[in-house]
């Protein structure tokens, strides 16, 4: 399970929010002069922040109207509350907000914003989209995993048949399972050996933390004066998991050029 902490974790709903919020360009907000709240020196508006967000957000555009303008720090944030402009800057002005900002995870878990998740906008960008859609979302592609899919699940109903007798709730976790299952080819979970079980395990537990930290906002994300002193301390953990994310696909990309696997993700 990964690592419990201080840091603040979003709901789906938030995160998807606060997601397009600061996807805005820094000449944007030099001559914006939509309605907002008064800011405070340094730290903006980052002192008004409430759970939940998302009410918080309908509280203000109620006060100040449906186009406000945030600062959460050094980072300037378009709060768009109105479906007819939400759509105008996703059809006419969509290139304007295309950029995603550049945070902590962006550097270590998306190994320096160079991922389809946090590129910026321009050729890369548009090449990982290519090749994503040709590649590994096609129609023809998510059909031949279908094989996959079907072993996972009767694996997954043989271990809950066989550790059934005990009454107790048992939780299933199929995603890193059948995630790495599709890009490697190799099944990490339900071996038949100590050390396929124990692989597993460690493959397991570097999934669920790329998917917590790519979920965590640190201070250092909004106060960019800070990040060399690592404040919340989430750099040098990042920096572990890159660790072992880096040991994880070498050996996932020796075993595909026939080399034997030298690391282990640990």
């Amino acid at each position: 399970m990964a690592p419990k902490s201080k840091e603040v974790t979003l709901s789906d709903h938030e995160r998807r929010l606060t997601n397009a919020l600061p996807a805005m360009k820094h000449t944007l907000s030099k001559n914006l002069h939509a309605p907002g709240p008064p800011a405070l020196p340094v730290v903006g508006h980052l002192h008004l922040l409430r759970r939940p967000l998302h009410h918080w957000l309908t509280g203000l555009a109620r006060r100040y109207g449906l186009v406000l303008f945030l600062r959460l720090g050094s980072r300037p944030v378009l709060v768009v509350s109105s479906p007819s402009a939400a759509e105008e800057c996703y059809t006419k002005n969509d290139l304007v907000f295309a950029n995603r900002p550049r945070l902590l995870n962006s550097k270590y878990i998306h190994y320096d914003s160079t991922t389809i998740a946090a590129a910026p906008y321009g050729p890369h960008w548009r090449n990982l989209r290519r090749l994503t859609a040709l590649h590994m979302i096609a129609a023809s592609r998510v059909s031949s995993f279908s094989g996959v899919r079907e072993e996972e699940v009767w694996a997954t109903l043989r271990q809950l048949v066989g550790g059934g007798g005990s009454g107790e709730f048992r939780r299933v976790d199929m995603r890193s399972r059948l995630m790495m299952r599709m890009v490697s080819g190799k099944c990490y979970d339900h071996g038949e050996s100590e050390a396929d079980a124990g692989e597993g395990d460690r493959v397991s537990s570097i999934i669920l933390e790329i998917l917590y930290f790519t979920n965590v906002s640190s201070v250092e994300d909004f106060l960019q004066a800070l990040s060399w002193v690592d404040v919340s301390g989430l750099r040098r953990r990042m920096m572990a998991l890159r660790r072992r994310m880096d040991a994880l696909f070498q050996g996932i990309v020796r075993e595909h050029i026939g080399e034997p696997s030298r690391t282990s993700p640990g």
